[in-house]
């Protein structure tokens, strides 16, 4: 047995066996992209609450945050309106009766978010991932998380095909079903971890 061992590391040594790649890490978002994007979204946005042609105002940033809190405090200041949950679409919030925000109020809210606005400097750090790093987690959840999920004991349904930009973030933990425990969670964080990339903004 130990000839054949041997033997066969001589044959891969004379043949020159290539070493297995690593994986290559998905482009990321830059700076740049983040900041056109961020851009893009005022825009549309502005367009949906102004009154026609009303250029977009502009402000001076006050100072720069990871999240939206500084600005939801700063639209609650000049609103009275104490809280505010965003639905998942641009432009639409909705207040704490479940009513949509008015347009003047998406004003408000708008000028705050430019007074207040997101840090891109990391656009990983605040979850904005590209298009390649979106398909990359896709592919990760559908050939190993699900899999492994299934492996558990779960009965977690998988998505066929391949990545289309337009699909919203997908997280196989949401569909985990009976819901584990705070004992199985643990288990499923040491066997089945998440992607490295998500969820996006």
């Amino acid at each position: 047995m130990r000839g054949l061992v041997v033997a066969a590391v001589g044959v891969c040594l004379l043949a020159g066996c290539a070493e297995v790649p690593a994986p290559v890490a998905p482009q990321g978002v830059t700076v740049e992209e983040a900041e056109q994007r961020v851009l893009d979204r005022n825009e549309f946005w502005w367009f949906l609450i102004a009154p026609q042609d009303a250029p977009m105002p502009e402000v001076e940033p006050i100072a720069y945050s990871t999240d939206d809190q500084k600005a939801l405090e700063c639209f609650s200041q000049s609103t009275g309106i104490p809280s505010i949950t965003y639905q998942g679409q641009v432009g639409y919030w909705i207040g704490p009766n479940g009513e949509p925000l008015s347009d003047a109020q998406n004003r408000a809210l708008f000028v705050c978010t430019l007074q207040y606005p997101i840090d891109v400097s990391d656009p990983a750090a605040i979850g904005m991932f590209s298009e390649e790093e979106r398909a990359w987690a896709w592919n990760y959840q559908r050939t190993r998380l699900v899999p492994c999920l299934q492996l558990m004991g779960f009965a977690v349904d998988n998505r066929d095909g391949g990545y289309i930009p337009s699909t919203p973030w997908w997280s196989p933990y949401d569909d985990i079903a009976p819901v584990p425990s705070a004992a199985q969670w643990q288990r499923i964080d040491d066997r089945c971890p998440p992607s490295p990339y998500g969820p996006t903004r």
